[in-house]
């Protein structure tokens, strides 16, 4: 039913495995590699599916990952603490706030594919308890 609804997400997921299977890797938006190719050829069927879970998952996960390099390629002082799921916290200096917010928008909304756009929500506040 899911994917009925939102098929652009099936058609996501079925181009990037088979992506992943005739390249052997994926990329974040940034341009980072996921090399999978052994793990697409294993004869081990877990083995497989975790390979084509993981080409489904880095494009995304891995770009907010790559949120610390484009910090530090930026001389920033700010950093990222944790990156849960779809959430990440960071500590930023007071005069990055608005460079890091855009860095953080980049990052999180991926220039998906889909129809409905991915929105992400920034708050920032003075400790963690705001």
């Amino acid at each position: 039913k899911y994917f009925k609804t939102y098929p652009g997400v099936k058609k996501y997921m079925t181009d990037i495995v088979t992506f992943a299977e005739k390249k052997g890797y994926v990329e974040s938006i940034y341009g980072r590699k996921r090399h999978l190719e052994t793990e697409m050829n294993s004869s081990n069927t877990q083995v497989r599916e975790f390979a084509k879970r993981a080409a489904i998952n880095h494009p995304m996960q891995g770009t907010a990952a790559d949120l610390n390099n484009k910090l530090i390629e930026n001389n920033l002082e700010s950093k990222m603490i944790v990156q849960v799921h779809d959430e990440l916290v960071l500590e930023v200096k007071k005069s990055e706030l608005e460079q890091v917010k855009s860095l953080v928008l980049e990052a999180m909304e991926l220039g998906q594919p889909f129809k409905v756009p991915l929105l992400v929500d920034i708050s920032a506040g003075a400790s963690w308890k705001e």
